[in-house]
């Protein structure tokens, strides 16, 4: 999830080949693919293995995300995987200190995003799905 286009586009062209993707350009519209997918999910496995969220967007922003994501699918909150510019405020530093989520400072080489996904996914409680 993040708004800018161009970097959806470098995080799908270097994750594809290792994962199955679903791009959101807006917190909102990641809220409703989650809810797409937990319904169609229904007491099966969990519709996503880490989700990769920019904390800084326009109108909803990644903490207020978070805390929908805690709210509506708390299954999936260890699973989400900040990813920010680098200029955060006191906020979203005392935010994510109180998470213990993972973040990434963009730019992010694909390595270390896959690195990143794959820390997280065994962290929630084991290996992705490729």
């Amino acid at each position: 999830m993040d708004d800018d286009r161009l970097v959806r586009a470098a995080f799908v062209r270097g994750l594809s080949r290792h994962y199955d993707l679903v791009e959101a350009s807006s917190a909102e519209e990641a809220l409703e693919v989650l809810a797409l997918a937990s319904n169609a999910h229904e007491g099966a496995a969990r519709p996503f293995d880490v989700i990769v969220a920019d904390l800084t967007l326009p109108g909803m922003d990644g903490m207020v995300f978070f805390e929908e994501v805690r709210s509506r699918f708390p299954s999936l909150a260890t699973r989400v995987l900040f990813v920010t510019g680098g200029s955060t405020s006191t906020k979203a530093e005392q935010f994510l200190k109180k998470t213990r989520n993972e973040v990434l400072l963009k730019p992010v080489m694909h390595d270390r995003l896959r690195s990143a996904i794959e820390r997280v996914a065994a962290k929630a409680d084991g290996p992705p799905k490729a």
